[in-house]
This record gives structure tokens, C-alpha cells and sequence, in this order.
């Protein structure tokens, strides 16, 4: 899982590129993947400038919850079985919205290819990370031999971002 968000950080830069909240994201997401929630926070603490766009971006029922980070606010919900965690920054301006979800739930625009570029495998994971009007995608597939890569997928454009004898973090990950 932690080389999955470091290419979802690698993504966010390059989404980032011509902002200067680089440094930002690579604090927000260091602190919040921090299964520690010591810093779990009520609605009614979240800054009201937060609070706002989070309810004009998300017309949701669904119980949100709220996390302090060192450089701003994390809400994490639910909506459509999809897992949503919305990051902003200290001064409560909207950063990023990163979705996880399984082949079924992709858009078929980036999923089609995908597969039809990498036939021999089957996609295990998908990442969405969606910043203002852009929307980047870290694919995780492995074949039947074991070969995990991560695809990349911006503005259409597909590309194989790593390679891995085994998914990082076991025994045998050994990257190409």
C-alpha cells in the first residue's frame, strides 16, 4: 500500500507542476496515512471556509469524518461504495479528492486501454486522484506469473510508471 501512495503523491506533483503547494502535499500525505487518528476532529471544529466547499463539492449523506494533518484537514466518506478521502490546506482551500475502487467501478475511458494494451492481466486496484478540472489514475494489475505494474493514466495518455516481481512490501518485491 505505501508504494501505491508514493506513486499517488508522483501523480499529485505532476497535477501540481505549475502550483506551489508541492510541499503541502508531501506533508499532508506523509501525516495522513497515519493509521494513528489521535487528531480526529468534530465537524463543528472543521474552519467554516472548509466546511463550505466541502458541502457545495459533496452533496452527500453519507457521515463524513474529519482529521487534522500538519499542513491542513483531511474528510474521509463514503459515497457509491467508492472510499473518498478530500484534502485541504491549512487556510481551508480545496487541494485534492482521492478515490479507491476495483475494476467494476473505473470509468470504461480509462479502463478500455488498459485492457486492451495489457490483456494479460487483470486490474487489481484503481486510484483516483482528482485535482480542480484534472483527474489522474494509478492502475494496479498483475498476471497470472505474479508481475504486478502500475499504470498511470493522465489526459488519456496510459504509461507503465513501475514494475514489481511481487507487490512491495513482501519477501520477494523486488522492483524493475
Amino acid at each position: 500500500m505505501k508504494p501505491l501512495l508514493i506513486n499517488l503523491l508522483l501523480i499529485i506533483f505532476i497535477l501540481m507542476q505549475h502550483n506551489g503547494r508541492a510541499n503541502v502535499m508531501a506533508s499532508t500525505f506523509r501525516t495522513d496515512f497515519n493509521t494513528d487518528n489521535k487528531d480526529a476532529m468534530a465537524r463543528r471544529e472543521v474552519p467554516l471556509k472548509t466546511m463550505r466547499d466541502f458541502l457545495k463539492r459533496y452533496d452527500t449523506n453519507e457521515k463524513e469524518s474529519w482529521t487534522k494533518i500538519s499542513d491542513g484537514y483531511v474528510a474521509r466518506f463514503t459515497s457509491n461504495d467508492i472510499p473518498h478521502s478530500t484534502y485541504y490546506d491549512k487556510n481551508g482551500e480545496y487541494i485534492c479528492t482521492v478515490k479507491n475502487y476495483d475494476e467494476k467501478k473505473m470509468p470504461k475511458d480509462v479502463r478500455v486501454p488498459i485492457r486492451v494494451s495489457y490483456y494479460d492481466y487483470r486490474i487489481v486496484h484503481v486510484t483516483e486522484v482528482a485535482y480542480n478540472t484534472k483527474t489522474a489514475y494509478l492502475v494496479q494489475i498483475k498476471n497470472d506469473e505474479g508481475l504486478y505494474k502500475i499504470i498511470r493514466s493522465v489526459n488519456g495518455e496510459i504509461d507503465v510508471y513501475k514494475e514489481y516481481e511481487s507487490m512491495p512490501g513482501t519477501a520477494t518485491g523486488e522492483q524493475r
